[in-house]
């Protein structure tokens, strides 16, 4: 299953990862080691949903047919 894991840094995103969970988390692990050599980081799992239109897994709130209606992000589907 595919996992979005952000690295966040002072309020920002540093680094973002998409992939399937046990290697999004392998690799965020390196960024939170590296980054945290900085100051302080916290590891943020985004909820993922299946987008209606594409299939593809994408951040909720960003479906197309949700009450928060924007753009899918698979462009074809926005013209």
């Amino acid at each position: 299953m595919t996992a979005c894991l952000r690295l966040m840094q002072d309020g920002l995103v540093v680094v973002e990862v998409w992939a399937p969970r046990s290697r999004a988390v392998r690799e965020m692990a390196h960024y939170a080691f590296m980054y945290g050599q900085d100051g302080p980081v916290q590891i943020v799992d985004v909820p993922l949903v299946k987008c209606a239109l594409c299939g593809e897994m994408i951040e909720v709130g960003l479906e197309p047919d949700g009450c928060e209606l924007r753009e899918c992000p698979m462009q074809e589907h926005n013209q």
